[in-house]
C-alpha cells in the first residue's frame, strides 16, 4: 500500500466517525437542548469522533482491503446518506460515493493479487450495490414529493416554470436525472476500478545486461 492509497483511505475511513457522531449529537441536541447549545453539542460529537480516529483509524486503514463486505456497505450507505441530504431536491451528487467504491474495488483487486476476471467481478458487485443505493436516494426524494404535494422545490421556480405545473416537472426531471446519473455511475465505477487497478501496478523492469 503506497502513500496515496493510505491518504485516500485515511480520508474515507477517518471521515465517518467524526461526521456520524457530530450528526447524532446535533440531532440529540435539537431534541433536548436549548438552541444556543446545539452547535456546541455537535462540536463535542465531532471531537469525540476525531478522538476515535486517533485510537482506531490506523488499524482500520491497515486492514482496509480485508474488511468484511457488510462494513464496507455500511460505510457506503453512510456517505450516500450524507451526500443525499446535501441536495435532496435533485440528488445527482449521490454518484460521488459510488466513485469512491470504484476506486476501492480496483485497489482491493490489485492487493488480492487478482487478475482481470476478479476485477470485473468485483466491479460488477460494486456497480450493483451502488445502483441500488443511488436509486434509493432518487426514490426517497420522489416519495417525499408525493407525501406532501404542497412542497414545491425551488429550482423549477428559478427556471420560470409556473407553480401549477412544477410538481410534474419536478417528477419528470428527477426521473431523467436518475436515469442519466445511474448510467454515468455504472460506466465511471467500472472505469475507475480499471484505472485504480492498473495505475499503481508496478511494471516489471527489463533485465539489464552490460554490453562490452
Amino acid at each position: 500500500m503506497n502513500r496515496l492509497d493510505r491518504a485516500i483511505l485515511y480520508v474515507i475511513l477517518g471521515g465517518a466517525p467524526p461526521l456520524l457522531l457530530m450528526l447524532i449529537a446535533w440531532r440529540l441536541g435539537m431534541d433536548s437542548l436549548p438552541s444556543r447549545y446545539v452547535v456546541l453539542f455537535a462540536l463535542v460529537g465531532l471531537i469525540l469522533g476525531l478522538l476515535t480516529d486517533l485510537f482506531v483509524l490506523g488499524e482500520f486503514v491497515r486492514r482496509a482491503f480485508t474488511l468484511p463486505i457488510f462494513s464496507l456497505i455500511m460505510l457506503y450507505a453512510f456517505y450516500l446518506f450524507l451526500f443525499w441530504i446535501l441536495n435532496y431536491q435533485l440528488p445527482w451528487q449521490s454518484i460521488i460515493p459510488g466513485l469512491g467504491a470504484g476506486w476501492f474495488v480496483g485497489r482491493k483487486a490489485y492487493f488480492m493479487g487478482g487478475g482481470k476476471i476478479l476485477l470485473k467481478q468485483m466491479a460488477k458487485k460494486a456497480n450493483t450495490i451502488c445502483f441500488i443505493g443511488t436509486s434509493t436516494t432518487f426514490t426517497g426524494t420522489i416519495m417525499m414529493i408525493f407525501q406532501n404535494r404542497d412542497v414545491v422545490f425551488q429550482w423549477p421556480a428559478k427556471l420560470g416554470i409556473h407553480l401549477s405545473s412544477s410538481f410534474w416537472v419536478t417528477i419528470a426531471a428527477l426521473v431523467m436525472t436518475a436515469i442519466i446519473t445511474l448510467a454515468l455511475q455504472w460506466v465511471l465505477i467500472r472505469k475507475l476500478a480499471i484505472l485504480s487497478f492498473k495505475y499503481w501496478n508496478p511494471k516489471p523492469q527489463p533485465n539489464k545486461t552490460n554490453n562490452f
